[in-house]
């Protein structure tokens, strides 16, 4: 595994390379919040998600600084901590170790704001992930085509949070 620097939620506005993807989902904030703070809910929704856990269950109060473990495509293994739980706000997590060599340091978090969604009871959620990151040499070439490749899983989890937020 290849160890990533540490960073703390101000990466997310300081980091060399920022993503940040932006949509609406006819689904209540809360819904919302619950699958992308349920690790194992995510292989239903975000493209690419093979499995994930925590390192214990999530109990209310203790979630900052919980390990998450995930696999996403063809057995790339990533291991990250909880860096903010704000329910129904942010989820947001550091990357601690990979498999591959993609980032010197990485932060993902997920905002969660209220809307109004004509004809959705209880409302809507606007979703904005920021995705911050120090790329290494090999994956800094890729990094003009990060855009397009995340904005695409991003609009496509979407579709599929909404679906599986609306199901309850």
């Amino acid at each position: 595994m290849y160890e990533l620097r540490p960073e703390g939620l101000d990466f997310l506005g300081s980091a060399p390379v920022i993503h940040v993807f932006e949509g609406d989902v006819a689904a209540p904030r809360k819904a919302v919040f619950a699958l992308v703070a349920d690790t194992a809910s995510w292989a239903q929704w975000f493209p690419g998600f093979r499995r994930g856990s925590y390192g214990a269950p999530p109990e209310t109060g203790t979630q900052v600084g919980m390990p998450r473990s995930i696999v996403i495509g063809p057995g790339v293994r990533i291991e990250e901590h909880v860096a903010a739980w704000d329910e129904p706000e942010r989820y947001a997590y550091g990357v601690e170790r990979t498999s591959v060599p993609m980032a010197n340091a990485l932060v993902e978090a997920w905002d969660l704001t209220e809307i109004d969604v004509p004809g959705s009871p209880g409302g809507g959620t606007r979703v904005k992930w920021t995705f911050a990151i120090d790329p290494k040499w090999p994956m800094r070439l890729t990094t003009p085509l990060a855009p397009p490749v995340l904005g695409f899983l991003f609009r496509k989890a979407l579709r599929k949070l909404e679906a599986a937020a609306q199901a309850g």
